[in-house]
């Protein structure tokens, strides 16, 4: 995978929040979607996502 499409795959992930969504809109797999995110994550040497958790009552 090209390095812009690697870009391109993390804003569109940052703008939607969703990796299901992203992966069905840019018509990759979850799992290459998260495998996309680990590999910048490396190569900037810095965690680009964080997970949120949060009660509704």
């Amino acid at each position: 995978m090209q390095d812009h499409d690697q870009y391109r795959l993390f804003l569109h992930l940052a703008s939607t929040l969703s990796f299901t969504r992203t992966a069905a809109d840019c018509h990759v797999s979850p799992a290459t979607l998260s495998r996309t995110v680990q590999r910048l994550e490396a190569t900037t040497g810095r965690r680009l996502l964080g997970a949120v958790s949060e009660v509704i009552f």
